[in-house]
């Protein structure tokens, strides 16, 4: 497979999935920058390759719901719990504004 027909594969993913690149990057191998440096010609390993090909292969099956959500989908951050000291002087800034 020429880097042509590989780079032709992976953009025809992109379209048919609706993907950003960088998504994919990530996804297919935790590296953003993936798909623009493969655009700007670069090379990848045979393994590096395979990889990238399992990826798609297993993302072309049906998607499959975890906790009520897809596998393309991300959950949303959840609100970090403050410590007591930020928790405390917010309960004084109320406080303070409340009067």
């Amino acid at each position: 497979m020429t880097h042509d027909e590989f780079l032709r594969e992976i953009e025809l993913f992109l379209v048919s999935h609706e993907m950003s690149p960088t998504r994919f990057g990530i996804l297919a191998l935790n590296d953003r920058e993936l798909v623009r440096r493969l655009r700007r010609g670069s090379d990848v390993r045979l393994t590096t390759m395979e990889k990238i090909r399992g990826f798609m292969r297993r993302s072309n099956q049906a998607p499959q719901k975890e906790d009520g959500l897809t596998k393309f989908e991300t959950p949303t951050r959840t609100r970090r719990k403050s410590s007591p000291k930020a928790a405390a002087a917010q309960r004084q800034f109320s406080l303070q504004t409340a009067e």
